[in-house]
């Protein structure tokens, strides 16, 4: 649903795979939006927008201190009607062309309109950060549709609720520095009003869906993350890092509302109304992932100019294994404005919950035996 771009201090971008410092989903680079303190906004600020297509966004700012704490807060209501475009052919015309029908909405607008609520507040005092955040998101369009189908009535919502804690020092023994941060999100995802997967008059086989093939998929989600790192300069032009950590993911709840079923072959038949299949054949269970992580890197500059990295991380999944990861860089700053690198990388992307768990979804059912995809590139 996007994110407000007054409150970001800077991004930092990391090219080339990151796995072996930043684990899954580092594939082919690491993009860290990093949010304003209290100390960057130095007293309040407010301002709105207003544009097309149906843009209105209002916001505060305010940053002070108290004693030795610096204290940040922002604050955002916004809505938008989203990309105006229109879908000539979709998923359900070549549904139609197979099945002589005419139930295509196509062509018409995609539905692509949202409306925000942002939240947070920022704590700072010498090593030690604090961050809450809040995020709504309300009226969110499905765009072309959950199937490609052109659906210009479904909307979903979701809150975002999220709080971390670090802490870092430079130096806590001679050549030694350390940190650790710990963070803890609540996500709910609902669908409201159902998705109209497939439009009015679909026909799918023998089924007929006179009032559309409907589904009101809801997600309930709680992730708790650890980590801690120790670095060691005590090598002559080395600097040594040391990281573990454990995250602990955990889909506690789905439900489900929907007018269908599926046959043992994966073919949607009706069954009328919506009806409550939460407790009988959701789209997708609950489920549980809990990741350890260790790695170890190692930054070596061995001659005036020349830098070597090297990285190794290794990842421990209870649902879909261990992967680990090495990465090289070799940098050779020739001058002051040439920079030469030689990089060695590995990443891996863990599969998602619907990849792995999905059962009575007709877009996409999962594959428990996947394991993560994983990507080797030399630059």
């Amino acid at each position: 649903g996007g994110y407000p771009v007054e409150n970001i201090s800077r991004i930092e971008i990391i090219r080339w795979p990151g796995s072996a410092l930043y684990g899954a989903d580092a594939y082919v680079g690491v993009i860290n939006i990093v949010t304003k303190s209290g100390a960057e906004m130095k007293g309040t600020r407010v301002g709105a927008r207003v544009g097309t297509p149906g843009v209105r966004d209002a916001w505060v700012e305010h940053g002070s201190k108290f004693g030795s704490v610096d204290v940040g807060a922002y604050l955002r209501v916004g809505k938008t009607n989203g990309v105006n475009r229109t879908v000539d052919f979709d998923g359900q015309s070549a549904i139609d062309l197979g099945a002589n029908t005419h139930a295509s909405l196509a062509p018409g607008p995609v539905n692509a309109g949202a409306g925000s609520f942002d939240a947070n507040l920022d704590f700072s005092f010498e090593n030690w950060r604090l961050r809450l955040s809040e995020k709504y998101r309300h009226d969110v369009g499905t765009g072309i549709g959950a199937a490609d189908a052109l659906d210009p009535v479904g909307k979903s919502k979701s809150n975002r609720t999220h709080v971390d804690l670090s802490w870092f020092n430079s130096q806590i023994a001679k050549d030694w520095g350390a940190g650790f941060s710990a963070s803890v999100l609540r996500y709910i995802d609902n669908t409201d009003p159902a998705f109209r997967v497939f439009p009015p008059g679909t026909q799918l086989g023998p089924g007929l869906f006179p009032d559309g093939m409907l589904g009101a998929p809801s997600t309930y989600e709680r992730q708790i993350r650890i980590s801690a790192y120790a670095t060691y300069s005590g090598f002559q032009n080395h600097t040594v890092r040391f990281g573990v950590g454990h995250d602990d993911l955990n889909m506690y709840k789905t439900t489900e509302f929907k007018n269908f079923d599926l046959t043992s072959y994966g073919l949607p038949v009706p069954i009328g109304q919506l009806v409550d299949v939460s407790n009988t054949a959701p789209f997708i269970l609950p489920k549980v992932r809990k990741v350890n992580y260790l790695y170890v890197q190692d930054e070596w500059n061995f001659l005036r100019g020349w830098t070597l990295t090297a990285g190794l991380r290794h990842d421990r999944f209870s649902d879909v294994g261990g992967t680990t990861n090495p990465r090289l860089a070799l940098v050779w700053d020739a001058a002051v404005n040439v920079t030469a690198k030689l990089l060695y990388g590995q990443a891996f992307r863990a599969p998602s919950f619907n990849e792995v768990a999905g059962v009575n979804n007709p877009v996409l059912k999962g594959n428990p035996k996947l394991r993560p995809e994983t990507i080797r590139t030399l630059e």
